[in-house]
């Protein structure tokens, strides 16, 4: 009876999200967006009800309750999607939504690039709203680098403690851990991360009556070397991530999109029991994002981002086989899409590091065709003079600043943490005492 109930629910679900797929696929993206939403006030899928029906799937884990699939009647107001917050803006601008993710472990040498490339571009089409969603861990008080964005635009933080997610046995026959450092663990805490977003996202547009046109998500250890392509030049028909870094599926280390292809993208956690129940079995991070996006009929296409992730994780080199992974020196002149990256002096350059790369399988670490292609020998740990290296290819303005955090007492991080929770508009973080009493225990 138990089993039986289990399918009928997860039936259930299915057939929900394919409804919700068919109005999409017939939605006409030129039309309001107000009338395609409308249409779907009645297929919420709140997965806590719908799986809590016998599969220990979600009944345990308190970041799981309730979740929706939020292309739903939340929206469903009638009120323009470009009606004005009480930040006065151009009409015809885009509204766009920016959320960082992830733990803080480098964000002092990546701070500076996000806030010039991503928050503060100087582009008439691209001024986001920004959102913040990380774990409390000993590098959190870190995230105060970003107080000098305008307060208008700090829209909502969270910084939550992080607990272990159930591993349920709907999880481990689905995802493959394999290549996770912290093997499935590691992939639920980073899909609860992603999806997080989505919460902070629709409790803003609640408050103040407006939609997205478009979100983006990145992480917060990437390396920025540029801003985003305009928007003026994207379908907002399709969801964009980076060429290469594919690793089986897709490149799920940046993504933007519309509104309504943003929660298929972002929704990681909640559609596992739905990928589950279309018999996919065994996937990676990159693999599942591709699944679920196929399994929507989102159409998604691949874009040039000039970003990498830096990463003190050690890869083997030379690189000799398909499934090596790459790690790209920080002063590549090209976009490095996502690549992993580190401050090195480069053991490859030119034609050399182009035919190392080339032997690279195309669905797995290819970084594709990137100009000025440097690689680094990413086997040992960063090189001694990893600092000079950095400034050199980052700029040196930022440096007194990344030193003072780093150096501060711990009176001087509670009030800087002070000084920046006031910054935002809603924020949900434990006190400033606790926050930078990590950065002293660890």
């Amino acid at each position: 009876m138990g089993l039986l109930k289990a399918q009928v629910g997860e039936g259930i679900a299915i057939l929900a999200l394919l409804i919700i797929v068919l109005l999409y696929k017939n939605h006409d993206p030129s039309a309001s967006p107000n009338l395609f939403i409308s249409h779907l006030h009645t297929y919420k899928l709140r997965m806590s009800s719908e799986f809590d029906t016998g599969i220990d799937s979600h009944r345990q884990s308190p970041a799981v309750r309730n979740i929706t699939l939020r292309i739903s009647s939340e929206f469903d107001t009638g009120i323009d999607s470009h009606r004005q917050s009480p930040a006065v803006r151009n009409i015809t601008q885009p509204r766009v939504a920016l959320c960082l993710v992830g733990g803080a472990r480098a964000f002092e040498l990546t701070a500076e690039s996000i806030l010039r490339h991503l928050i503060n571009p100087h582009d008439k089409d691209w001024d986001p709203d920004v959102f913040l969603h990380a774990p409390l861990d000993s590098d959190a008080h870190k995230f105060t680098l970003l107080e000098n964005i305008s307060p208008a635009r700090l829209a909502s933080a969270r910084i939550f403690v992080p607990e272990l997610l159930p591993e349920s046995v709907l999880y481990q026959e689905l995802l493959y851990g394999g290549t996770s450092p912290n093997g499935i663990q590691g992939l639920l805490q980073y899909f609860h991360l992603v999806e997080g977003c989505l919460d902070m996202i629709d409790q803003h547009e609640k408050r103040h009556g407006f939609r997205y046109d478009w979100v983006a998500r990145t992480r917060v250890d990437g390396f920025w070397t540029g801003p985003v392509p305009p928007l003026s030049s994207l379908n907002a028909s399709n969801y964009y991530i980076p060429i290469g870094s594919q690793f089986g599926g897709l490149n799920d280390r940046f993504g933007l999109g519309n509104r309504n292809a943003t929660v298929a993208a972002l929704s990681r956690l909640s559609l596992l029991p739905f990928l589950h129940g279309r018999g996919l079995r065994k996937l990676n991070s990159e693999s599942a994002f591709r699944a679920q996006l196929q399994e929507l009929q989102i159409p998604s296409e691949t874009i040039t981002v000039p970003f990498c992730i830096l990463s003190r994780r050690k890869y083997r080199w030379p690189l000799e086989r398909a499934d090596d992974v790459p790690v790209a020196s920080i002063g590549t002149v090209g976009p490095l899409n996502g690549a992993k990256c580190r401050p090195c002096t480069p053991a490859a350059t030119g034609p050399e590091a182009e035919q190392a790369a080339s032997k690279l399988a195309k669905r797995w670490g290819w970084p594709g065709h990137v100009r000025g292609l440097a690689l680094c020998d990413g086997s040992g740990d960063w090189e001694e003079n990893w600092e000079d290296v950095y400034a050199e290819a980052a700029g040196r303005k930022f440096e007194n600043q990344r030193k003072r955090v780093l150096s501060r007492t711990r009176e001087e991080c509670e009030a800087d943490f002070l000084r920046f929770e006031e910054q935002w508009e809603a924020w949900d973080a434990p006190p400033a005492e606790q926050i930078c009493s990590r950065q002293y225990s660890r």
